[in-house]
């Protein structure tokens, strides 16, 4: 178990800076830099932008929707308050940036108040547990254990463990981009359920954190 610190970031996938150079780019290079690994990039099809403008997903090249982009990356460690101080001063008022403190790793040491935990898998599209594209072996094995509303969602751009950048172009298709897949669990299916997804963390990263179900029953 390791204490750690799921960082969200919310922009719009064009904007700019002074020098022209998008945010978005600009968060990646930084992530870079600071030699932070398994940080992913996913796109929206819809939403509202800081002027409260929407935006969607339309027949028009990709550019010209400007969506909004979710950036997500798990941290931990003495140097956590400096990247986000960091990361503050680049996005400004350009993005929303939100934290929430979890635990890494299959083995957790659970809240004693929470009955249900989020549970957050990082990973990579080429895992080897994964036929190409194909996620309905672990889909259907979290099914079989009556855990319901799993989603699985595909980035644009992301990191692998060896800080390599990996990401998809009109003109590149890549076979290493990153996927989530993300539960809501309750307290009793929580190490049943880690244990499942522990394998395809091998390449990648359990994040687990305790959440408060509002519509119970679960």
């Amino acid at each position: 178990m390791t204490e750690a610190t799921l960082i969200r970031v919310v922009t719009d996938e064009v904007m700019q800076t002074l020098t022209h150079q998008e945010l978005v780019k600009q968060i990646f290079a930084y992530f870079w830099q600071r030699g932070i690994v398994d940080g992913t990039i996913r796109r929206t099809i819809m939403g509202v932008n800081k002027y409260n403008e929407m935006r969607q997903s339309l027949r028009k090249p990709r550019r010209g929707n400007d969506l909004p982009v979710i950036i997500e990356t798990v941290q931990s460690g003495d140097n956590l308050q400096v990247i986000l101080a960091e990361l503050t001063q680049l996005v400004d008022d350009r993005g929303q940036i939100t934290t929430v403190q979890g635990q890494t790793g299959s083995d957790i040491e659970m809240d004693d108040t929470a009955a249900y935990y989020d549970v957050k898998l990082f990973t990579r599209e080429d895992n080897k547990h994964f036929a190409p594209d194909h996620y309905t072996k672990i889909v259907a094995q979290l099914q079989a254990m009556h855990v319901r509303w799993v989603s699985v969602t595909r980035g644009i751009a992301g990191y692998d463990d060896g800080r390599h950048v990996h990401e998809e172009t009109t003109t590149h298709k890549s076979g290493h981009l990153p996927i989530v897949i993300e539960t809501v669990v309750d307290r009793a299916s929580l190490q049943t359920v880690l244990e499942a997804l522990k394998p395809l963390s091998d390449a990648g990263l359990l994040f687990t954190v305790p959440v408060a179900l509002v519509n119970e029953p679960y």
